[in-house]
């Protein structure tokens, strides 16, 4: 569900991936990034690479360096998208239990809840 809904993400950004299993013993789950299909913003991210790091990159075609460029901000678009998942779920999970706690503790004040946590085992003993 992450990984599927972060693929969709970077498809919608028009950079295509392909997820599947690869053919080598054992069928490993993997994500393939075309790198080629990102060029288009390639001078965009050369300079914001200059622009954060501080290090000049050359301008004529280096295809190397292009590709490193080209996989290092679609894996950084990709991990953003998953951790984006994940912390959206933390917050959420963050507020609902910090309003149980606050729930339980004002109403506690009230008595109007008289209950005790029992901890058992699945087990019972006769």
């Amino acid at each position: 569900m992450i990984i599927a809904s972060s693929i969709a993400f970077l498809k919608s950004e028009g950079i295509m991936v392909h997820y599947g299993r690869w053919l080598i013993p054992g069928y490993p789950h993997g994500i393939w990034f075309d790198l080629r299909s990102t060029y288009y913003d390639l001078h965009t991210w050369k300079e914001e690479f200059n622009r954060l790091i501080g290090i000049k990159l050359s301008n004529y075609n280096d295809g190397l360096e292009d590709d490193i460029i080209v996989y290092g901000f679609i894996v950084a678009k990709f991990f953003i998208e998953v951790f984006f998942f994940y912390f959206t779920i933390l917050i959420l999970f963050y507020f609902i239990l910090f309003y149980f706690i606050l729930f339980f503790v004002f109403f506690s004040q009230f008595k109007i809840f008289n209950y005790f946590l029992v901890f058992t085992s699945s087990s019972s003993r006769r």
